[in-house]
């Protein structure tokens, strides 16, 4: 769908539906990305905010994830950009291959740099962190022998 601020399109794959929209147009490309799927675990927190769907809990963080990058989105859609933010809304991340079916899709087409969101809970609230290079960018099993 297109309108005054932007482009967005979905992405279907099977872990999910993606979704990606852009904001501005021209080079350079960045990209912001946040992760928004939900993982099958039942969730017993008191809570208001608690999933309404039995074996489905967005219980590490996805849920911030895509609210900080729906935040962001509100900011820059009115702002005068030098080139393009495409926003990349991932389904899957937990093992699901949604990066693969988004890079299939070309989500990273034309992208000169690549941000992503992670909430850390072991930080104090309103601390923003962040390192050169990559982080938390994969998580696997080996052995050492």
């Amino acid at each position: 769908r297109q309108n005054a601020t932007g482009r967005a399109r979905p992405v279907p794959g099977p872990g999910g539906t993606g979704v990606v929209a852009e904001i501005g147009q021209g080079a350079p490309v960045v990209a912001l990305r946040a992760d928004m799927d939900a993982l099958p675990i039942l969730e017993e927190t008191p809570v208001p905010y608690r999933s309404e769907h039995p074996g489905q809990m967005h219980a590490c963080g996805h849920d911030g994830h895509s609210s900080m990058l729906l935040g962001a989105a509100k900011l820059l859609k009115d702002m005068e950009l030098p080139g393009t933010v495409r926003l990349i809304f991932q389904p899957a991340e937990e093992g699901g291959a949604g990066a693969k079916r988004m890079l299939e899709e070309g989500v990273l087409d034309g992208v000169s740099r690549i941000f992503g969101l992670h909430l850390f809970p072991s930080l104090p609230s309103g601390v923003i962190a962040g390192r050169s290079g990559t982080t938390m960018a994969a998580a696997d099993f080996f052995d050492f022998r």
